[in-house]
């Protein structure tokens, strides 16, 4: 998209952040029924979705989770 719109992509480094997930919910926005929406899919997630976002639960309270966040260096051509 950068591109498209006339950008030169020079660096661009792709990495694991770990999320506070009240925090997250907050910047993200979410409105009360969608964080409850949110909260319950991470709760019933399976096994493999737990383990791939790293999703930590204390006592049925999402605490954090992991996922891919993104640094890029681009200059208008």
């Amino acid at each position: 998209m950068l591109e498209e719109k006339g950008f030169n992509i020079e660096e661009m480094y792709r990495f694991e952040k770990t999320f506070q997930f009240d925090s997250w919910c907050n910047r993200m926005k979410l409105t009360e029924k969608e964080k409850n929406d949110l909260t319950e899919y991470m709760l019933h997630a399976t096994l493999n979705i737990k383990k791939k976002f790293h999703i930590e639960v204390i006592e049925n309270t999402i605490i954090s989770f992991k996922g891919e966040a993104i640094i890029i260096k681009a200059r208008k051509i």
